[in-house]
């Protein structure tokens, strides 16, 4: 009755993995390794099989009465099956299109970007904060508070960082989005989001 039942088991696993994994989906048999492990179940460890072929008793647990083995699903390489499947199917417009005078080609290691941020963040800081604040709360349409929120976090506060308790050092992408944000010009996805 008991060996039924973990048949049955199995049985229930083939379906659900014919209906996760297909047709062509892929097993591995798993035997738990120590002194009681029949030699069957040992000889099977790690064997990878068809979902298709899967019987218990002959290459699915369990093997015997006692069995403790088990299956788990065989992806085999799945990240590049995953990526191959996914190139080119989904693109992100504009967010890696680079314009303007500071770009990779202009500035190769960004220390004319870094220079700029450091500048617009400070003029930022500099500003009356409660006009800034209006301001991108007119142009985007978002709650003035949140925006409050949002600038103290990007200009104010100071966090345990790895270089110690200080504020996030200023970042070019995030200044062209505020000055977008503050401008009301050509705002993206990106910079509401950020």
């Amino acid at each position: 009755m008991l060996f039924s039942l973990f048949v049955e088991k199995e049985e229930s696993q083939k379906l659900t993995y014919l209906k996760e994994l297909g047709e062509d989906g892929e097993y591995k048999y798993v035997a738990k390794i120590d002194s009681k492990t029949s030699k069957l179940c040992h000889s099977l460890n790690g064997k990878i099989f068809k979902v298709k072929d899967m019987i218990p008793g002959v290459n699915a647990p369990p093997m015997h009465p006692w069995c403790r083995s088990t299956t788990v699903p065989h992806v085999g390489n799945w990240r590049d099956k995953f990526f191959k499947e996914r190139e080119g199917k989904y693109q992100v417009e504009g967010c890696f299109i680079e314009s303007g005078a500071l770009n990779n080609k202009s500035d190769e290691y960004g220390i004319k970007r870094n220079r700029h941020a450091q500048i617009y963040y400070n003029s930022v800081r500099n500003r009356d904060k409660q006009i800034e604040i209006s301001k991108i709360a007119k142009n985007t349409n978002i709650n003035k508070d949140l925006i409050q929120r949002v600038y103290e976090h990007i200009f104010e506060n100071k966090y345990l960082l790895e270089s110690g308790f200080k504020q996030f050092d200023p970042d070019f992408y995030m200044a062209q989005s505020w000055q977008r944000l503050r401008e009301g010009k050509n705002i993206k996805k990106m910079d509401i989001i950020m």
